[in-house]
């Protein structure tokens, strides 16, 4: 009986180191990080018609599942819809257009380019030149774009 006393004291002490040795160390506390006041990229949609003055959006995203960019000013609106939102060029074509719409008309561009510069999956750039139909009240429409959202 000694003996079995011994054992179960071996076997318990055995078991307190193990669940000891298991223990959590303290978590020393993280050092928090500074955090600065961060700067958003600046999104800029801007166009001119017919080399007149320049428009900048109140308003500009582009909604990838339609490979569609947007701005707004007011009554204006460049709406922009491409094959695919990959970088370089797409030349308006039945599939890729460019509308400009005024209070008083929409115009579909009949050719032209769209170029686009960056794509980073939440922000997107590029630029446009394209020219109306003869006989329109615009001629042409030329913009850049940078920082646009994804909406």
């Amino acid at each position: 009986m000694k003996s079995s006393i011994l054992k179960f004291t071996g076997l318990i002490a055995v078991l307190v180191f193990v669940f000891a040795g298991c223990a959590k160390d303290e978590t020393e506390p993280e050092e928090e990080t500074p955090t600065t006041p961060g700067t958003s990229p600046a999104k800029k949609f801007t166009w001119n018609i017919d080399g007149n003055s320049t428009v900048t959006a109140d308003d500009s995203y582009f909604i990838p599942g339609f490979n569609n960019i947007v701005a707004t000013k007011s009554t204006s609106t460049v709406d922009i819809i491409l094959d695919d939102l990959n970088q370089g060029a797409h030349i308006i074509s039945p599939s890729i257009t460019l509308d400009y719409s005024s209070s008083s008309s929409t115009l579909p561009a009949k050719s032209g380019t769209i170029v686009i510069t960056e794509n980073t999956g939440s922000l997107i750039a590029g630029t446009f030149t394209c020219a109306f139909s003869q006989g329109s009240s615009v001629n042409s429409i030329k913009g850049e774009f940078s920082d646009v959202p994804k909406k």
